[in-house]
């Protein structure tokens, strides 16, 4: 058989077996990189009235999903006039997972508004972020101000931007940079760490297929982040919980926030995660802000 016999022969195989696949790939690239056209994040909706006094939207953290929710929201009592919708982010979960993005907290709010959009969501909107979905609901409400009504922030890794840091943040940002340098060598120490201070909560996982993804967000989205400097910029409530014993906060910056009349600092008894007495505060706080009073409107 002839070498162009050979070709055509593969090429012909090739589309017989995966020419959905294919087409998939183009139309993703053609519409995603190429038009630039956010990706739709999935949605697990936990309760929709008829007639929603609000919409709260639940943000998960690095390496998690909306699975750590379903924890709090079946432990706690959310209103039942108030809408409540959790977003697994780009990259994990049930979401797209595109190779070619990089995923710094501005992909994930151009997915997360556009995803608002298709889901009809109007009225008042309340985000409620834990860690890197804390970071993303800060830069949602600077960019999207009237959008947002107020923002609940759960152990949010909040820093100063590179070359302003504190020596506790760089040594932080030294960390991470490990984990991203040698992802093997820092998986173990990643593990280690986040068992030691409660940082895994029920809906995380990475493994090889996310692992890259992982590191990207990680470089992208916490270790360049400018969170600190655009949470100071908003003029929309802000409530924000934290615990005792969390080791990726930086107590020093969240008591400086807690001096703005619009920022609210509550710390807890807890560590990163969200367990059963952390969520219960939240819920708390969630109820305040949709059914309104000093953090919200009624």
């Amino acid at each position: 058989m002839s070498s162009t016999s050979l070709i055509h022969d593969g090429l012909s195989k090739l589309l017989l077996i995966s020419p959905t696949r294919y087409y998939r790939t183009m139309f993703d690239r053609l519409i995603h990189r190429w038009l630039r056209v956010p990706y739709k994040l999935y949605v697990h909706d936990f309760q929709t009235p008829k007639q929603p006094r609000a919409t709260v939207v639940l943000i998960h953290g690095i390496g998690s999903s909306s699975a750590m929710w379903q924890r709090v929201v079946g432990r706690c009592r959310i209103d039942k006039t108030t809408r409540v919708l959790a977003v697994d982010l780009l990259g994990f979960g049930n979401s797209p997972r595109p190779h070619w993005k990089t995923y710094d907290v501005k992909t994930q709010v151009d997915s997360l508004v556009a995803t608002l959009a298709q889901q009809k969501v109007d009225g008042r909107i309340i985000l409620v972020g834990h860690s890197l979905g804390a970071l993303v609901a800060v830069h949602a409400a600077r960019y999207y101000p009237s959008l947002i009504d107020s923002l609940i922030l759960c152990s949010p890794p909040l820093y100063h931007p590179q070359g302003k840091d504190r020596p506790a943040e760089r040594q932080l940002r030294a960390l991470y940079q490990k984990i991203i340098d040698k992802p093997a060598l820092g998986k173990v120490i990643a593990s280690d760490f986040a068992k030691k201070y409660k940082l895994f909560n029920p809906g995380f996982l990475v493994d090889e297929s996310n692992l890259p993804i992982f590191l990207d967000t990680l470089d992208a989205a916490i270790i360049n982040q400018k969170a600190l400097t655009e949470i100071a910029e908003l003029t929309m409530p802000v409530e924000i919980f934290y615990g005792q014993f969390d080791p990726v906060i930086i107590n020093k910056n969240l008591r400086k926030l807690a001096k703005q009349k619009h920022i609210a600092v509550t710390k807890m008894l807890a560590s990163h995660e969200i367990d059963k007495r952390y969520g219960q505060v939240v819920a708390q706080a969630i109820n305040r802000h949709a059914i309104g009073d000093d953090y919200g409107q009624a």
